[in-house]
């Protein structure tokens, strides 16, 4: 028995071992998968359609909103990706619109992150209501594999929806009330600022098209795995149920006329062009990174923002040279941001980019989870890159680049109104004076959570 014990063990003790070897320290070599995939810059700014139209979801409740709209006004299929869905109300109405829209016989598929579609998905019984249907196929990205434990690193982090060929949403917005604020009770500190933009011309949009090639080589790729289940009373009331929930917010809100007022009040853009990561494991190339790079180096003006910025090694050589003298960051503070981890990665590179750029943290209320860039006055680009090593190398992203004057300044302006929301900080890491903002309060737990985090992160922050 004692020899079965040390056997049992030594055998935990090897597991722990290898997985930290090979699902941690070995992405600090730097490896990474050969890729074809580029893009050109010249033909990033090149007219996609002459009729193509953007719109910015800023809006907490609008952008949720349009997303059911869109799926009511879908005809052939509905293409869907996220990062996590969590329950509440928002994942109930979003499902009910799904469920609709499949009972019209509408092909619906949907993928989702394999790991963190298990931390949040809540009760099963939503999620089963969709398998059961014959319209709607559901998939996960990339299960763990013990015996690969890199594979834990090759998340998903894409956030799009596609409506027919003619319609494209994409942005920093996971499903989940606190993205959404649906509740007028709810805690103004649970706020997260995202944003989505939307894209389209009819009947056909090129955007939209290089979007659902990028969709169908990510949901049949070998790392996906389907989800099915039997059908039983219990999920068919489900689905019963979750409609009447989307029917009646349906009627509530009166959401009746919202697409074709989004689309008046979209903007006309010369382009706008999908660009996304290769699907390798490991460290992917950083094809988005680089891309936008590119693009960057022909203007004097950049704004960024991101939730959190870490500029790891491996991302230098996809990184400008030089930075413009007009450089504008913005990111959340200490006190604002919920992600203790990649704040403390954040901490080391604070003051050389205050020394290089105008930084500005985000000091509520809520946080800001929105990325995106600017360069001069006639590129915008919105998406799910973070400025960080695992956005750059190790997730899924993508991001949609709009080239238009119009389009530029009405996205400066939304910018501006979180920067004054914000303060500056200084060389020396204090913040300037400003009479209309006030730093957020830092508690001692989360900074010290945050010290801490940061001794084991300094070794890990190629996966922050």
């Amino acid at each position: 028995m004692r020899k079965f014990v040390k056997i049992i063990g030594f055998a935990i003790y090897f597991f722990i071992f290898y997985t930290f070897l090979f699902g941690g320290l070995v992405f600090n070599l730097p490896m990474h998968s050969p890729s074809s995939l580029s893009y050109n810059k010249e033909t990033i700014q090149t007219t996609t359609h002459p009729d193509t139209k953007a719109y910015i979801l800023e809006d907490l409740k609008e952008s949720l909103d349009v997303r059911l709209v869109l799926m009511d006004e879908a005809e052939a299929s509905i293409k869907i990706s996220y990062y996590t869905i969590h329950g509440g109300q928002s994942r109930d109405l979003f499902y009910g619109a799904i469920l609709e829209a499949a009972d019209r016989g509408v092909s619906v598929e949907i993928i989702i992150d394999y790991i963190f579609y298990f931390q949040t998905r809540g009760e099963a019984l939503p999620n089963e209501a969709l398998y059961i249907h014959d319209n709607i196929d559901f998939r996960l990205y990339e299960p763990y594999q013990p015996w690969l434990p890199y594979t834990i690193h090759n998340r998903l982090h894409d956030k799009m929806i596609m409506i027919d060929e003619s319609h494209g949403l994409l942005g920093g917005r996971n499903i989940g009330d606190r993205y959404y604020l649906l509740n007028e009770a709810e805690d103004p500190a649970n706020k997260t600022f995202d944003r989505d933009v939307l894209v389209f011309s009819k009947p056909q949009n090129p955007t939209v098209l290089e979007m659902n090639a990028y969709y169908d080589e990510l949901f049949e790729a070998p790392y996906t795995v389907k989800r099915s289940a039997t059908t039983t009373q219990a999920r068919l009331d489900e689905q019963s149920r979750l409609k009447e929930v989307y029917q009646t917010y349906k009627v509530h809100e009166s959401l009746e006329g919202l697409l074709e007022t989004t689309e008046t009040n979209a903007i006309a853009v010369q382009s706008a062009h999908f660009l996304r990561s290769p699907l390798d494991r490991f460290h992917k190339k950083p094809v988005v990174l680089e891309s936008l790079s590119a693009l960057a180096v022909d203007y004097d003006r950049w704004v960024v923002q991101s939730p959190y910025i870490i500029f790891h090694r491996f991302m230098l050589d996809a990184l400008p040279n030089q930075v413009p003298d007009d450089f504008t960051i913005l990111t959340n503070a200490k006190a604002a941001t919920p992600n203790v981890f990649a704040m403390s990665g954040y901490q080391r590179y604070r003051q050389p980019l205050a020394e290089n750029s105008t930084l500005y943290e985000y000091q509520g209320p809520g946080s800001i989870h929105a990325k995106g860039m600017i360069f001069g006055d006639e590129i915008s680009v919105i998406g799910t890159l973070n400025l960080d090593p695992r956005s750059a190398t190790l997730s899924t992203e993508s991001v949609i680049v709009v080239v238009s004057k119009d389009f530029t300044a009405h996205y400066s302006a939304i910018l501006d109104t979180y920067i004054a929301r914000s303060l500056e900080v200084l060389e020396d890491g204090q913040y300037a004076q400003n009479v209309d903002v006030e730093p957020k309060e830092l508690s001692r737990s989360k900074q010290i959570a945050i010290r801490i985090t940061g001794l084991f992160t300094y070794f890990m922050e190629v996966m922050l």
